[in-house]
């Protein structure tokens, strides 16, 4: 039986072929090593041992900044999208529950909040422009929360399996172009930040999990839960 394996970053795709020999389910071998390769790939994003941001990427970071209002006294576009997707995200929630009081519930809750909003709004207005609050930068902000470069990207990796084949992708548009380099949007350069690849290791890894599951199901039923406590002890 062949098992084919595939990594996928948004269009970008490399994949391993391996003899396993004539298992039917391949399923449990895979599924383990989509858990291995999953921390494989969290390990990499902990590590940040990618190409630093552009110094142009930098600059821009500090002087753009993160909250509700501009210094123009107006929302933020990005504030108003976020509490857009929210809002629907919500409204469709309440929806499938299929409970009118709910609906009435959730109705009321928004229109409260969009007339604090409001209120706060006009009280930005009304400052002078020096005094009105502005949020910190995105620079500041990320130097706080201590944020990752490409940290959106580590909790979007999805298994796929499929009889004989695995996938593994990124869920996020343009992963590719971060994984592999490349020129995203009005020309920027991007260097590659590897964190989805098929290696020799992983091979390697495949075939040593693909022994252990043919040592496992030749095993009785106490000698398998011991195996696997020992497994587990060595985490």
């Amino acid at each position: 039986m062949k098992i084919k394996i595939t990594g996928s970053a948004a269009g970008v795709v490399s994949q391993i072929e391996v003899m396993i020999g004539s298992i039917r389910n391949l399923k449990p071998i895979l599924s383990r090593f989509a858990r291995y390769k999953r921390g494989e790939i969290k390990d990499r994003f902990k590590s940040q041992s990618f190409a630093p941001l552009a110094p142009s990427t930098v600059e821009h970071r500090e002087h753009e900044h993160v909250g509700k209002f501009t210094k123009f006294g107006k929302l933020r576009a990005k504030f108003v999208q976020r509490r857009q997707q929210q809002y629907t995200g919500k409204l469709l929630r309440t929806l499938k529950k299929g409970d009118g009081k709910g609906l009435s519930a959730f109705t009321a809750r928004h229109a409260k909040q969009s007339e604090r909003l409001d209120k706060q709004l006009a009280k930005q207005q009304a400052k002078p422009a020096g005094e009105r609050r502005i949020g910190v930068s995105v620079a500041e902000r990320d130097a706080k929360t201590n944020r990752p470069i490409l940290g959106k990207l580590a909790g979007s990796i999805e298994a796929v399996i499929q009889k004989d084949t695995l996938e593994m992708r990124s869920r996020v548009p343009w992963a590719g172009v971060h994984n592999d380099g490349g020129t995203a949007g009005h020309g920027a350069h991007i260097p590659q930040r590897k964190f989805l690849e098929l290696t020799s290791d992983d091979l390697t890894q495949l075939q040593a999990i693909a022994e252990d599951y043919l040592q496992e199901i030749a095993m009785s039923g106490d000698e398998r839960a011991s195996m696997r406590a020992t497994m587990k002890g060595r985490k």
